[in-house]
């Protein structure tokens, strides 16, 4: 009777409904998986560094909102260039095969990755107080 009590509980494990996976969104944003996990990733990160960004103040010998706005957007649009130059030349498996070291070059890869996209929030949080600091 050791072995019924078992199988039931074999069975009650085998058809209980399945768990929704824990999100993962910066692994799957690196990967290139979700196409909403840049959203999320995005979200997420803010959360965490927009408390540590020193923004500009406006004042009126300082730099107007106009050039500042140029100035980050074209920052913006060069970190987001250079994640997708290196999201496209991440590490080929051939070339770690022989020392065993295919999931460490995978996760330094998307390491950098989550760097630069923490460097694109903080500039797109930056650029967003620009906008409404001064009114643009």
């Amino acid at each position: 009777m050791k072995s019924v009590g078992r199988i039931d509980e074999f069975l009650s494990v085998l058809l209980r409904e399945p768990r929704e996976p824990r999100p993962r969104p910066q692994k799957n944003f690196a990967r290139g998986l979700d196409k909403n996990a840049e959203m999320k990733y995005t979200r997420t990160m803010k959360h965490y560094t927009t408390p540590q960004i020193t923004i500009p103040q406006p004042v009126p010998s300082g730099t107007s909102g106009e050039s500042l706005y140029e100035q980050y957007s074209e920052a913006l649009a060069a970190v987001r260039a250079a994640i997708e130059v290196v999201r496209r030349n991440g590490p080929n498996m051939r070339d770690y095969y022989a020392a065993g070291t295919w999931s460490a070059a995978l996760e330094e890869h998307e390491s950098r990755i989550m760097k630069l996209q923490e460097i694109a929030d903080e500039l797109s949080y930056i650029l967003e107080w620009i906008v409404k600091v001064y009114n643009l």
